[in-house]
């Protein structure tokens, strides 16, 4: 009974190995796949950033304004999580 417990455990750990082999490789494959189109995209982030900030314009709220959205966003977040959590 030992034996063929110890042989199960076996069968079972070569899956396992054998399924983290094939989800590197797709992992891998992946990320050979995306590379290049990983570059483009920071390309073009970069010209976005740069269209963002030349297009900036003046905010009509103080520091203080700006400190209480924060505050109640801070707020909102924070139940957000708690109500996940439950």
């Amino acid at each position: 009974m030992k034996e063929t417990k110890t042989c199960i455990d076996n069968n079972r750990i070569a899956n396992e190995l054998v399924m983290n082999a094939r989800a590197f490789t797709l992992a891998a494959l992946a990320w050979l796949a995306l590379s290049p189109l990983a570059a483009h995209a920071e390309t073009v982030a970069k010209s976005d950033a740069e269209s963002l900030v030349a297009s900036k314009r003046a905010a009509d709220m103080s520091y203080r304004d700006l400190m209480q959205i924060l505050g109640r966003s801070l707020t909102w977040i924070q139940s957000g999580i708690v109500l996940e959590n439950k």
